[in-house]
């Protein structure tokens, strides 16, 4: 959750504007739509099963730094994951307000921002650190929780907590079918990659998200 109360000091800000400025290209690529839905992603995409098994395998989140030795700017501008996150949290505050420019989100992060700003590092590493004993304790739910929408005729899926792995895409036109198997209780989307026919699983709760956004793809038994 976001609480916004009192104002960021200055150099806080310039320090903040400078790091967007200088990262431009990436702060613009953060972000997902407020309408997004949730899929709960299983496996069958080989691409993205050993992007995520490999960042669960090496996640370092909580040892990036030590949030009482570093200041936001030079946590934000050394570590691209933290980076990335910050940018998604922010381009979502962005979005909800409707802002038009980016002076209009940095004027508001000033006003209200405090507590999200000087707490963001603090926040980011305590819930890395929790996340991490929860992987080593193999605790972790089986499913991955993704972000998905329709966009420039693809289909995009995002991690919601992996943000900083980026979006994964999808055309439309690729995409064959989806439906529910009961046997094994899978959503399961089929779609065509390199000429090839690919699967993706998920669990059967998913399919309701995929049908408001592929009506036309649902399988017709």
């Amino acid at each position: 959750m976001l609480f916004f109360n009192k104002k960021v000091d200055k150099k806080t800000m310039n320090d903040i504007e400078e790091i967007i400025n200088k990262y431009r290209d990436e702060f613009n690529e953060c972000y997902a739509p407020l309408n997004a839905l949730n899929l709960w992603y299983l496996e069958g995409n080989i691409f993205l099963d050993n992007l995520y098994n490999r960042e669960l395998e090496n996640f370092d989140l909580s040892l990036l730094y030590d949030y009482k030795k570093t200041t936001l700017k030079d946590c934000l501008d050394k570590h691209y994951k933290v980076r990335k996150s910050f940018f998604y949290a922010i381009n979502n505050i962005n979005q909800s307000k409707s802002f038009s420019h980016l002076d209009e989100l940095l004027e508001f992060l000033k006003i209200k921002g405090k507590m999200f700003i000087n707490n963001y590092l603090k926040d980011f590493q305590k819930s890395s650190a929790k996340y991490k004993k929860s992987i080593e304790k193999n605790k972790l739910p089986e499913y991955r929780n993704l972000l998905v929408w329709i966009e420039d005729n693809n289909l995009i899926f995002l991690d919601k907590l992996f943000v900083y792995l980026g979006k994964y895409s999808i055309d439309l036109n690729n995409i064959v079918e989806f439906y529910t198997d009961d046997n094994i209780a899978r959503t399961v989307l089929i779609y065509n990659e390199n000429g090839k026919i690919k699967r993706m699983n998920f669990n059967l709760s998913s399919f309701d998200a995929l049908k408001k956004l592929l009506p036309s793809k649902i399988r017709i038994e």
